[in-house]
């Protein structure tokens, strides 16, 4: 799971850099991977294709968000990123949102979703700044939520679910 965090965080980091509609990128080893992006009306989506797997990342105000395991965005959230991959039969999805909630009302509804979801919440975190709940169910699935002040008093979520290794 945490390489699969590290490769969600690098590919947002590449979709807000988006540089042309379609690009063959190598790394060091040799190995490529597909880039490419679209986008209108202040949307982009980026998809990296590579051997064994797919990731997409969507931003911008109309993005929707593409959840598994009956994971929804909270009502009246707005949708600032999300990615989707599935990589050798692994799969997860990422969510940053910003919404008028309270970090309290924000992880209590993802919090009911994870138990929904046959995920066990063990690990729990508080500061004066954020909340942070996470745990596992079985197959692997790992999720992981968490709340930090955004911008004119709103709450900034973000949402991580995956399966596999």
């Amino acid at each position: 799971m945490r390489n699969r965090i590290a490769v969600a965080g690098l590919t947002l980091a590449l979709a807000a850099c988006g540089s042309g509609d379609r690009e063959t990128v190598e790394d060091q080893d040799g190995s490529s991977a597909e880039i490419s992006t679209s986008g209108s009306d202040g949307t982009q989506t980026t998809t990296i294709e590579a051997e064994g797997g797919t990731a997409t990342i969507r931003s911008g105000p109309a993005t929707s968000a593409e959840l598994p395991l009956g994971f929804k965005l909270y009502p009246g959230a707005e949708v600032l990123e999300s990615a989707t991959f599935n990589q050798n039969g692994d799969n997860g999805a990422l969510l940053r949102f910003i919404s008028d909630a309270k970090p309290d009302e924000l992880v209590a509804f993802y919090r009911k979703a994870a138990e929904d979801a046959g995920i066990t919440v063990d690990k729990e975190l508080l500061t004066d700044k954020s909340q942070i709940i996470g745990g596992k169910a079985a197959g692997g699935v790992a999720f992981s939520f968490s709340t930090v002040p955004g911008s004119d008093g709103k709450t900034q979520g973000q949402l991580m679910i995956g399966s596999g290794g």
